[in-house]
């Protein structure tokens, strides 16, 4: 039983020596680097679109989660500009230390949720060799080696900014294919070691590490958790990790929580290990808030005045305070009307509609969203923005489903399939077949006396939608539209 920081240190320096112990670090460890920590990120974005202080309070506060943030400004901007801010700094003593075990021969695994590469560049200069994971792809055969250091990505990295935003947008879709819940799993149960040292993460990740992490049973390892507080408050206490506060993933696992400044700790282990401290330029203090103005800016350029307002009612939907979201899109909308700006005039219609379809489901936000709805659709069949007129028709189909006017709602997904057939988007007529299925199994609950024909409908729908899932590029990708649908 540990009880103090000496017994804990000592038992982490143990577990190196013995080469049973893994890495698994957070966004904390790039702090000294000039990477922002997250929730820095998040107000410093959120404050420039809101109006008003108390706006940007109740963003700030409602902790959406990462990865969804980012996927929101990212998809609704169209750019991956505002990655840049994790390809800057240099690497600070947390990275160089990692080094020196590998260096060393006695660290040979590194899990990390970042997606900078300063793991990467400290390796670089100290020529030690390493393997990167960072891809669904590349999860499929982790294997470790005392030839290199295998360092696994979980969520990306900013070298492949198009990949990151890739899997940001399936993280905070939900959807997590099984090679990398499976590299999870690995870092729980298996790998090298039989413990794990856990440095500047938040355990904030609710979409994938968090429930992956809770679900396992059995075969745990050993988990030494750093709790970072600031030089003044930090306790050096001790305690089981099942005491760990807030959101805690490793609560059923054996191991300890440290109350310590992380920077202390590194110092104090650097110290036992070796005698003398790592020597490290600091480089120059990056304003990465630059990055974010450079991002905006370029944005407004391209995309308009209106998107301002528009991305501010997307980040208070995800949030769901519909309220708010509808009054942002309303001034994206009258913002679009003034400047003529059909594409955010249409995105601001359909965002409107789809807000009161899914906040209000009653008669009175159902007219509401079919109003909007059909005005998107219309403005989109003038312009010829076919695809966004699927969508458009989707969305007012399942709004008349809601309403259980089924065949209603079959039509429209009959006519978003022909303009999909038209324009080659076999990813979006597969939704509508898909669509068309669960009305028809609807149907077939609501009629018994032609339930047997509904069903047979139903499934004859749900099999022509997996024959068009089949075609899609890759399994990845079907699986990404299988999942979506159930």
């Amino acid at each position: 039983m540990i009880t103090t920081f000496e017994e804990f240190i000592n038992e982490v320096i143990k577990r190196l020596n013995d080469k049973k112990l893994i890495v698994f670090c957070g966004a904390g460890i790039s702090y000294n680097s000039g990477v922002p920590l997250v929730n820095e990120i998040k107000r410093n974005i959120i404050q420039r679109f809101c109006k008003t202080a108390d706006e940007t309070e109740l963003l700030v506060h409602d902790k959406i989660p990462f990865e969804l943030f980012m996927q929101t400004l990212i998809e609704h901007s169209e750019s991956e500009k505002l990655l840049d801010i994790f390809d800057i700094g240099e690497p600070n003593e947390n990275h160089y230390l990692f080094a020196r075990f590998a260096k060393a021969g006695i660290l040979n695994c590194i899990i990390t949720t970042n997606f900078d590469t300063h793991i990467e560049k400290a390796f670089a200069t100290e020529k030690i060799k390493y393997k990167v994971h960072y891809d669904e792809a590349e999860f499929t055969n982790i294997e470790l080696s005392n030839d290199y250091v295998t360092i696994i990505k979980i969520h990306g990295s900013v070298e492949n900014k198009q990949r990151m935003a890739v899997t940001l947008k399936r993280v905070s879709g939900k959807i997590l294919y099984s090679k990398r819940k499976d590299a999870i799993n690995k870092i729980a149960t298996g790998l090298n070691g039989n413990a794990i040292l856990i440095m500047g993460y938040s355990c904030s990740d609710y979409f994938d590490i968090n429930p992956i992490l809770e679900g396992i049973d059995e075969n745990k390892n050993e988990i030494f958790f750093l709790q970072h507080e600031k030089v003044e408050q930090q306790t050096f206490l001790v305690s089981p990790i099942n005491s760990l506060t807030g959101n805690n993933p490793f609560k059923n696992y054996p191991g300890y929580l440290l109350n310590i400044n992380t920077d202390i700790f590194v110092q104090n282990l650097v110290k036992q290990m070796y005698g003398n401290d790592l020597k490290i330029d600091k480089g120059k203090d990056i304003k990465w808030e630059r990055l974010i103005d450079l991002w905006i800016n370029e944005v407004k350029i391209i995309k308009g005045r209106a998107i301002e307002a528009f991305i501010a009612g997307q980040l208070f939907n995800v949030c769901t305070r519909y309220a708010k979201a509808i009054e942002y899109f309303e001034d994206a909308l009258n913002i679009a009307n003034e400047d003529n700006d059909t594409e955010l005039k249409i995105n601001s219609l359909f965002a409107l509609g789809r807000c009161y379809r899914d906040t209000q489901k009653n008669k009175e936000g159902w007219q509401k969203a079919l109003f909007y709805l059909f005005k998107s659709n219309k403005l989109s069949k003038l312009t010829k923005r076919l695809k966004k007129q699927c969508f458009s028709l989707l969305s007012i189909g399942v709004t008349m489903e809601d309403k259980k006017d089924h065949f209603k709602a079959i039509k429209y997904y009959e006519d978003a399939k022909k303009i999909a057939v038209r324009i080659a988007e076999k990813d979006i007529e597969a939704i509508c077949l898909g669509n068309i299925g669960i009305v028809m199994k609807n149907l077939a609950e609501e009629i018994p006396i032609c339930s047997k024909y509904y069903f047979n409908k139903a499934i004859q729908f749900q099999k022509n939608q997996l024959i068009f899932l089949s075609t899609l590029v890759t399994k990845e990708v079907r699986e990404e539209h299988t999942e979506i649908l159930v």
